[in-house]
């Protein structure tokens, strides 16, 4: 941008030694401005793309990142709470999860994302030992939270909706690995929240 009047000075630029200067200044800057190119692009194939989900279930994530990329912060984050959200559902089908609602059994994959993160916080693997921790939890409810109100464009910053998204995304992976290869209680999950 600090060079763009070269073209216009060009001749009297041309008659002196400070074309080189002037040439050499647009040249460092045109490479300065391909590094930062490379270092944005390189950083966008990183953001919300390092997850180890299966190809469908990594669909949400991709537009998410695409979306930020395009400065639709607040869609962004929807679509990875999305994506979040349809790793809990997938899981919650492959594994054949219930829930029982007013005495009635339930499948846990046509649960809200309330309800399913709730239930998912009440599982415990076949020890005894819960499938996510309070802290997991508490990102869970963020990530709705944060899914909910990016219906609501304007209430956060560009950093802290970058951060929510990747933040959702560390959530999905984590359930997603902890269930992996793991054996769960198969009792129904008693909704009493």
């Amino acid at each position: 941008m600090h060079a763009h009047d070269l073209l216009a000075h060009w001749d009297r630029y041309a008659k002196t030694t400070r074309i080189v200067r002037e040439v050499n200044d647009l040249l460092t800057a045109s490479l300065k401005l391909l590094e930062g190119y490379h270092k944005l692009q390189e950083d966008d194939e990183r953001f919300l793309g390092n997850l180890e989900l299966p190809d469908n279930l990594k669909t949400d994530f991709v537009l998410g990142r695409n979306l930020f990329s395009i400065g639709l912060d607040e869609l962004g984050v929807f679509a990875a709470g999305r994506g979040l959200e349809g790793v809990l559902r997938d899981i919650a089908s492959r594994r054949k999860l219930t829930y029982r609602v007013k005495g009635k059994d339930e499948p846990l994959d046509t649960a809200t994302f309330h309800d399913l993160a709730e239930a998912f916080s009440r599982i415990k693997l076949t020890n005894g030992t819960p499938l996510i921790d309070k802290q997991t939890r508490s990102l869970l409810e963020l990530a709705r939270n944060a899914r909910n109100s990016a219906a609501h464009p304007g209430t956060q910053s560009h950093r802290t909706e970058r951060q929510l998204a990747e933040i959702i995304a560390n959530a999905a992976q984590h359930v997603w690995t902890a269930c992996k290869g793991t054996r769960l209680t198969k009792a129904p999950i008693i909704r009493d929240w």
